[in-house]
């Protein structure tokens, strides 16, 4: 009877682990919160006191992002009062309600784009500046940041017109036929993390790049449920994917990478709402606190059209795969991240120009 009950209770211990294993595992590692709405707004100069909770700005204008003060283009051969062109400063604050952090998390503040120099501060505390209006960038704002209180962002834009003597004047571009519209113009989001992980601030990218090696056309010859021999047409490639990680603990910490190709329209016989086609040999790495390494992987893929797999052809088949790395710090995932790729070939040649997967392309 003894015996019996130990089982029993080892085999509930065994579960419950397991189970909180399991949960830990579902649990996204990263959280992304839009911060659309709330947003204060002004056009021109402001008190120097705006980047501090003291400064009132109920009186400026309620926006939601993202926001431009300017509107452009009218089907009409000359300008109405609805145009509004004006290049300058701009003005905006976000008075955030945080929620509580845990220990060993930090938390980056993302800007899809800003038009066309950003100025940031978070609770008074300037967190950098970013020029060019055309690129994501992120902060690392946890030293200035307030879990579980309120927090104040400060965003000054400036599209002022380039110029000699202007804030402007080096930012490119300086001359174009289209105009740079101020302000917010794209998304900004709150993204909280651990503190080990793909590596946020690799100058607003991925941190998780996949690049297509070689591609070329194959048969493959397999048997089929009848145990007839066929040719099946489909291609080879050779994919390379690297991974930026940054380890932002105090302690060295060995990671480890893992990567699959993910395909959800594929017709594979073992289709699933997302069906892993292939799995890339994982690999490791040693990080010492403070540290970035980068992890390099790559992969050989025997592709059949049979399944629905094709390659990248632009307008014709824009057809894509992608790619989910998942980094691990023993059993733990540590973070995690899905990218597009798409398959394909090409060359450039001065006598026969743009060539894609083997044909030429105007």
């Amino acid at each position: 009877m003894l015996k019996r009950a130990i089982m029993r209770l080892a085999l509930l211990l065994f579960f419950a682990v397991s189970s909180a294993g399991f949960a830990q595992q579902a649990q996204s590692p990263r959280t992304v919160t839009a911060l659309s709405t709330g947003w204060r707004f002004q056009y021109g100069d402001a008190a120097e006191t705006v980047k501090t909770a003291a400064f009132d700005d109920s009186a400026w204008e309620q926006v939601s992002v993202p926001h431009t003060w300017n509107r452009v283009g009218e089907y009409s051969l000359t300008r109405s009062p609805a145009t509004n062109n004006k290049q300058g400063i701009g003005w905006y604050r976000l008075n955030y309600d945080a929620k509580p952090m845990a220990k060993g998390r930090r938390m980056y503040l993302d800007f899809a784009a800003v038009g066309n120099i950003a100025d940031v501060w978070i609770n008074g505390a300037h967190v950098g500046q970013h020029n060019g209006a055309f690129t994501r960038f992120r902060f690392d704002v946890t030293p200035q940041w307030k879990p579980g209180a309120k927090n104040l962002i400060v965003v000054r834009a400036d599209n002022s017109k380039p110029a000699v003597g202007s804030s402007t004047e080096h930012v490119i571009p300086l001359t174009g036929d289209f105009f740079i519209h101020g302000g917010l113009y794209r998304g900004v989001q709150l993204i909280e993390a651990n503190d080990v992980g793909i590596d946020l601030l690799d100058f607003g990218g991925p941190g998780v790049y996949v690049e297509t090696d070689s591609v070329e056309n194959a048969i493959f010859i397999q048997k089929n449920q009848h145990d007839i021999t066929e040719a099946d047409e489909g291609f080879k490639a050779k994919i390379s994917v690297r991974t930026k990680v940054r380890n932002g603990s105090a302690s060295n910490v060995k990671l480890r990478a893992t990567a699959s190709i993910v395909c959800t329209s594929c017709k594979l016989p073992y289709s699933k709402p997302a069906a892993v086609l292939l799995q890339m040999p994982s690999k490791s790495v040693n990080v010492g606190a403070g540290e970035i390494a980068a992890i390099p992987m790559s992969l050989d893929l025997n592709l059949h059209w049979l399944y629905g797999i094709y390659l990248w052809s632009g307008i014709d088949n824009p057809y894509l795969l992608s790619v989910k790395l998942d980094l691990f710090a023993g059993r733990r995932l540590q973070d995690s991240i899905t990218v597009p790729i798409g398959i394909r070939s090409f060359k450039f040649d001065p006598n026969t120009g743009l060539t894609l997967n083997g044909k030429p392309l105007k």
